[in-house]
């Protein structure tokens, strides 16, 4: 199969996929295949000692035509890596594994979320939320609670504003403001 990429780097035929780093422990990886369930084993560069489990947020593709009919972001929690750099990542699903072939440059975190904005379409919402979401998950702690304020910030659009966010004694985060696009329902 060929390779199809758009001047933005936007991941097109399943093979290759987006990397920006989180930070030094947490990797940020995109990219275009089949459905993926929520959470994943995963392993770095092929290496057994780089197991881990990845938070997936997957979400149907608008893009007519493609062989890979949903888009998908994980976080990856990177371990035993020591300082190398990241040139694959296999999705162990059941069934087949699925490798990707990761870009050569890591993106930052501000290109990521705009291809991510341009990719997902009308699910954009959707994929912060459920990005912010899996960072949420656990125990909360300050470094944490900050990647999650330092992504809402880059991934924000510009119809609209948070204007009160905090976090209760048991834990939970408060967000209150307002959009001109908010979509109907849930937030939760």
């Amino acid at each position: 199969m060929n390779e199809h990429r758009t001047a933005d780097h936007r991941v097109q035929d399943g093979h290759r996929a987006m990397l920006a780093m989180v930070d030094d422990s947490l990797a940020l990886i995109a990219g275009a295949g089949d459905m993926m369930p929520a959470t994943l084993h995963v392993l770095l560069n092929g290496d057994p000692n780089t197991l881990s489990q990845a938070a997936i947020v997957s979400w149907r593709r608008t893009a007519q035509g493609s062989d890979a009919p949903y888009g998908f972001v994980a976080l990856v929690p990177l371990k035993s890596t020591s300082r190398t750099r990241l040139e694959s990542v296999v999705f162990r699903q059941p069934g087949q594994p699925v490798r990707y072939v990761l870009d050569e440059r890591a993106r930052s975190l501000d290109e990521a979320f705009r291809a991510l904005r341009e990719e997902a379409g009308p699910a954009y919402g959707a994929v912060v939320d459920g990005i912010v979401e899996a960072l949420l998950a656990g125990t909360p702690n300050p470094l944490r609670l900050s990647r999650v304020a330092a992504l809402l910030r880059l991934a924000a659009q510009g119809d609209g504003f948070i204007e009160v966010m905090g976090r209760s004694e048991e834990g939970d985060v408060f967000v209150q403001g307002w959009a001109t696009e908010l979509p109907r329902g849930a937030c939760a």
